[in-house]
């Protein structure tokens, strides 16, 4: 071997390594991948302090101990065990709840103290924000009444006004108003005094000592308070106009109207209004008795006397003593014909009462007396041919005289006696 080592690697040249640069596109493809591990370098512990605590270490185990001294001896602690000894039971403690905890007079005291200071001081948060809300809405209706104010007076400075005008119109404004709501304040309390004693009064009692009955005595008072449900006793507030007059009306036809008044505090006064036949009609063998009001008072032909008629031609139909009069479809023209006779007659002096013959309606004839009857014609101007016939008699003097009357025709009428013709 030419006394030279032969190496292996001989033929090969020497390798050129060198770190080539890095760039930035040659690891992209790695990061991207997320295929890799990033490099955490271990933490570094404090090697100055590990070393003194070595040295100390080794500087107290390298002492002497001092001649005659006794070697410390360890002493056993109070939980520790001997070896060799069974294991004991750690004991456990239940613990107590919050319930059962008693709490000693000190911490209850200081808690009763916590819990009022919490709550004094919410209620000063809620006080304070109440404050404050009413604050900014009285600040916001004075706002909004300065503006309404403002709005006003500009108006009527653009409307022609002068400032000073304007000014003493404004304030003309608001005493108005102010005197408008004082007197709706007065009036409020005085509907509620009112209210407040009828309240008190209902309440309380108010009941009727006395009952008076005046105006016409066409029905004793028993008869009248029967019908009107009344009697001593009974609330006096209780009491209806119109429900006593509706059934005292009914169940006694011969009274109208009643009038109700209170003479407080007990006293009650009942003011009758009476009535009588206006027109008794003859209704097959009866006869229907009717007021002026149009209800039938009775069913009993009477003595004609002054103001009242009885009325022929009309046909029989039904009717209730007490109701109101409805005539039936044959029956409602010529009860409306006697109605107006009727009406028409009440100014005069002398024919204001007869029998009245309606079946015809085209030829009504007024008897007066049953000794002298009017031709009356068709129903135009029934009172104007009243009057001329009244007229008529007195200027013949034919009050107790027999004949008729010819008054057809409003211009004129005479009068013929001897028998009435048929």
């Amino acid at each position: 071997m030419n006394g030279k080592k032969s190496d292996a690697f001989s033929s090969y040249s020497s390798v050129n390594i060198k770190p080539k640069n890095l760039t930035s596109d040659m690891w992209e493809p790695i990061t991207a991948s997320g295929n890799y591990t990033a490099y955490v370098p271990p933490k570094q512990e404090n090697t100055q302090a590990r070393q003194a605590g070595k040295a100390t270490h080794r500087g107290a185990a390298a002492q002497p101990r001092e001649s005659g001294s006794v070697p410390r001896q360890r002493v056993p602690e109070k939980n520790s065990q001997h070896r060799g000894a069974p294991a004991k039971k750690k004991k456990t403690a239940k613990p107590e709840s919050n319930a059962e905890r008693p709490i000693s007079s000190g911490r209850a005291e200081q808690s009763r103290k916590k819990q009022s200071k919490l709550f004094s001081g919410k209620a000063r948060n809620n006080n304070k924000k109440t404050a404050e809300a009413s604050l900014k809405a009285f600040v916001r209706r004075a706002e909004k009444k300065r503006d309404k104010t403002n709005k006003a007076f500009m108006k009527l400075v653009r409307g022609g006004k002068s400032v000073d005008e304007a000014r003493a119109i404004i304030t003309k404004r608001k005493l108005r108003k102010r005197k408008l709501s004082t007197f709706l304040s007065v009036l409020f309390l005085f509907f509620f005094a009112v209210i407040f004693v009828l309240s008190y009064t209902y309440c309380e009692g108010a009941e009727i000592s006395e009952i008076i009955i005046d105006g016409d005595e066409v029905y004793s008072d028993s008869e009248i308070l029967s019908a009107a449900q009344l009697s001593e006793g009974v609330n006096m507030l209780t009491v209806r106009e119109k429900q006593i007059n509706d059934s005292v009306t009914t169940a006694l036809p011969f009274i109208s109207m009643v009038g109700v008044e209170y003479e407080l505090p007990d006293t009650l006064r009942l003011n009758i209004i009476s009535t009588t036949e206006r027109l008794i009609i003859k209704n097959g063998s009866k006869y229907i008795c009717i007021d002026k009001t149009g209800k039938v008072v009775s069913e009993k032909k009477k003595k004609l006397s002054e103001g009242q008629f009885l009325v022929l031609g009309l046909t029989e139909q039904t009717y209730t003593v007490g109701e109101m009069f409805s005539p039936s479809e044959d029956n409602k023209e010529k009860y409306d014909i006697a109605c107006r006779v009727a009406l028409a007659a009440e100014g005069n002096e002398i024919i204001n009462s007869g029998t009245v013959d309606v079946s015809k309606t085209n030829d009504i004839t007024l008897t007066y007396k049953s000794r002298l009857r009017v031709y009356l014609g068709s129903e135009d101007n029934l009172a104007s041919k009243l009057s001329i016939a009244e007229r008529v008699m007195l200027d013949n003097n034919a009050q107790n005289k027999t004949g008729y009357i010819n008054a057809k025709y409003d211009i004129g009428a005479y009068f013929m006696q001897g028998s009435m013709q048929a």
